[in-house]
């Protein structure tokens, strides 16, 4: 009974969990790519960055119009960014 309420509380989002994979699973892949035993400092940073571009900045946006219509340039915090009131 307790399993059931806290799997129902919420909505699923496979959008996200994708992300989240993603997240993990590219740095890896471009380390696999580049076939080094052991990579050093700048290659595991490049390989993160990487894989932080592609998810947060490119596919969350996106999946954030696709899923509430958000504009992908206006997909800020409004509360660490408010708008101006100009407007």
């Amino acid at each position: 009974m307790l399993l059931g309420q806290l799997t129902t509380y919420g909505s699923l989002y496979a959008h996200f969990s994708l992300t989240s994979a993603l997240t993990g699973i590219t740095p890896v892949a471009i380390l696999h790519l580049i076939k080094k035993d052991e990579p050093d400092t700048l290659q595991l940073g490049m390989a993160i960055a990487i894989g932080q571009i592609i998810t947060s900045i490119i596919l969350v946006p996106y999946f954030l119009q696709i899923l509430f219509g958000l504009p992908l340039c206006e997909s800020r915090d409004e509360r660490r960014f408010p708008a101006s009131r100009d407007r």
